[in-house]
């Protein structure tokens, strides 16, 4: 960063041209950005910055003095805002921190506990979308009988809360959140600023996203336990938000889901009241949502989407792989667009619904692989949303494919996003057969053939993975192959346990380990590089991270089990020990008492390993960090 000429402000750094061309962001580091590096291609800066607009000529721009937003201020304000306006938790002394928050104009509940931060900056310019006329089915707008209670509500809300920070509150969440792209931040973002259409956004839907974005700013590096406890109360009031929406039944939308989803995303973050225990009841909670609106069969009438029989293994039917693949080539818009021309607002809500469900899959799917590795009791089986039968649903980025390639459902079963859904519908079949068991013999033998078949099918996502050469999809990519080697490795634990072999055999065949290690080493390497730069933006995905910690958790669990089951697998304790560090400095910035004791447990179980393989112990904790508050530009 540097200083503008005599100004002493700060101007932004300027993204290399690759990154520039593909619209991505940029961290700015010469002589290799770090995009640059991952994608091995040359990194070229221009030699000047190339201003446009108001800000060509250095100084000659002329700030408007009007207040921005509906969230008031006076002329003499200018373009900054006073510090109380743009900051939505400087607020009044704490309530007790369960305090309900109902759909009320009581602004006595709107309160939360105050903290002080630096406001986000809210680069925003409203842009107007071109909304159709007729509201999409499953985002009714509220009827008459609610209106005044909605208006209420935001009124006493945006006392609190103003407009510009709860914008760009949702902005950071949506924009930067890869896990969170169910939701268009363009289209909810006018929706935001349009001052009729914000009546029609859920409370708890804002609430439940305020909760998220304000805990991943709360590590000890930001804004600590005061952040934490604004983040609690916030997200204590969605849930009652949303348990009164769903009580009274009046008004229903997606919006519903998607605050519950997002609730279901805070939970399973590192935080001060995490446990396994309430995130199962937050999958409840969506489950419940996603078939009370019928998400899951959204696309019961299109002709070629993949039905699947309940008890029965999801085979997808596919095609063999085509190569090259058909995916889109570089420098074309890729991976999951939302901003395409010619969707309509229509089709984008279309998308959303498909959207989160897949998020959602992806979501429980994590969290039974978690319960799997800890050996903990696995009760999602009884959830709609992990039997294969209840999706009646197009792929993420089907529908744009379709008519990109002017192709059918079944041709695009092998497109990266799909081998991602076809992989987690297999999981969650495969977690369903080995939590239900099998008392009789006849009904062992069902469930063998069914996990047979389900290998087979493993290995037909691998294939066609493997045909892909586009490397556009690498991350997405990443989670499929990560995902066919945890599916392969319940197999063969359940179908070992049905078929009764010895404990002493080894339980897995020694490819199965090597091909799971591939997967989260890069992932580790590249956040423990990002701990040198603690306090540079760079550390960005470790500072913001809370839910991420749970699977480095889960992975250190797989090391070990993996070990303990054939202890000839060195590499993979060298994995473990790899994984100490991260999360050493994870639990530092992310306090939560059931995690550290369990990481408490699997650290002392990896000491005793490395001695017994003649090993050196795992790194010491890791004072190396100092916890100072980090300024993200």
């Amino acid at each position: 960063m540097e200083d503008t000429e005599g100004s002493g402000r700060r101007r932004a750094s300027i993204a290399c041209q690759p990154c520039r061309m593909r619209k991505i962001r940029c961290d700015s580091t010469r002589p290799e950005c770090s995009n640059c590096q991952r994608r091995e291609e040359q990194c070229e800066y221009d030699p000047a910055p190339k201003r446009r607009g108001p800000d060509k000529r250095l100084g000659t721009r002329q700030r408007s003095s009007k207040p921005r937003g509906r969230s008031g201020g006076s002329e003499d304000d200018g373009p900054r805002m006073k510090l109380e306006l743009l900051n939505p938790l400087l607020l009044p002394a704490a309530p007790q921190r369960h305090s309900p928050l109902r759909i009320s104009t009581n602004e006595a509940v709107l309160l939360g506990p105050s903290l002080q931060y630096q406001p986000t900056p809210t680069h925003f310019v409203p842009r107007p979308y071109d909304f159709e006329q007729d509201a999409h089915p499953k985002f009714p707008p509220p009827p008459p009988t609610v209106h005044a209670a909605q208006q209420g509500w935001w009124d006493a809300f945006l006392q609190s809360y103003p407009l510009p920070q709860i914008a760009a509150d949702l902005n950071f969440l949506f924009s930067e959140m890869a896990s969170l792209s169910f939701v268009n931040a363009r289209l909810l973002l006018d929706t935001l600023w349009n001052p009729t259409k914000y009546l029609t956004i859920q409370p708890a839907f804002i609430l439940a996203s305020m909760a998220l974005a304000v805990l991943i700013r709360s590590s000890e590096a930001e804004r600590g336990t005061s952040g934490r406890d604004c983040a609690a109360f916030l997200r204590d009031s969605a849930q009652n938000a949303l348990d009164r929406a769903w009580r009274e039944g009046v008004w229903l939308d997606v919006s519903l889901v998607e605050a519950a989803l997002i609730l279901v995303v805070y939970e399973s973050s590192a935080h001060p009241d995490y446990h396994p225990s309430r995130l199962l009841q937050a999958f409840r909670v969506l489950d419940h949502a996603l078939s009370t609106l019928g998400l899951m069969s959204f696309d019961a009438g299109q002709p070629n989407v993949c039905r699947y029989v309940s008890g029965t293994t999801p085979l997808a039917d596919a095609p063999a792989p085509a190569s090259p693949c058909r995916c889109i080539p570089p420098g074309l818009p890729h991976a999951l667009p939302w901003d395409n021309p010619s969707w309509s607002a229509h089709e984008i809500r279309d998308e959303e619904c498909r959207r989160v469900c897949w998020s959602a899959l992806s979501l429980v799917t994590s969290f039974r692989v978690e319960c799997w590795a800890f050996s903990r009791l696995d009760e999602c089986d009884k959830l709609r949303m992990c039997d294969p039968a209840s999706y009646l649903l197009m792929f993420p980025n089907e529908l744009y494919e379709r008519r990109r390639l002017d192709a059918d459902g079944a041709d695009l079963r092998n497109s990266v996003p799909a081998l991602y859904g076809r992989g987690m519908l297999l999981t969650n079949f495969t977690a369903n057969v080995i939590a239900r068991g099998g008392e009789s013999e006849e009904e062992r033998e069902t469930m063998i053939q069914a996990l047979q078949e389900a290998w087979q099918e493993t290995q037909a996502i691998q294939d066609a993975l493997d045909a892909h050469e586009c490397n556009l999809h690498t991350a997405t990519a990443q989670l499929v192959g990560e995902n066919v080697v945890n599916t392969q490795m319940m197999i063969t634990k359940g179908l070992r346990s049905l078929q009764g072999l010895p404990a002493t055999d080894p339980l897995f065949n020694r490819q199965q380990p090597k091909e799971w290690k591939y997967y989260p080493t890069d992932i580790i390497k590249r956040v423990t590089m990002s701990i040198s730069y603690f306090s540079d933006p760079r550390a960005q995905q470790l500072i913001h991270r809370p839910f991420s910690v749970t699977w480095f958790h889960s992975q250190l669990a797989i090391c070990l089990f993996l070990w303990e089951n054939d202890r000839t697998l060195a590499d993979v304790l060298q994995v473990a020990k790899s994984l100490v560090i991260p999360l050493d400095v994870m639990n530092a910035l992310w306090p939560c008492q059931f995690i550290q004791t369990e990481y408490g447990t699997l650290r002392k179980r990896l000491e005793a390993n490395c001695k017994s393989a003649g090993q050196d112990p795992p790194p010491t904790k890791s004072d190396m960090l100092p916890l100072q508050p980090v300024v993200l530009a």
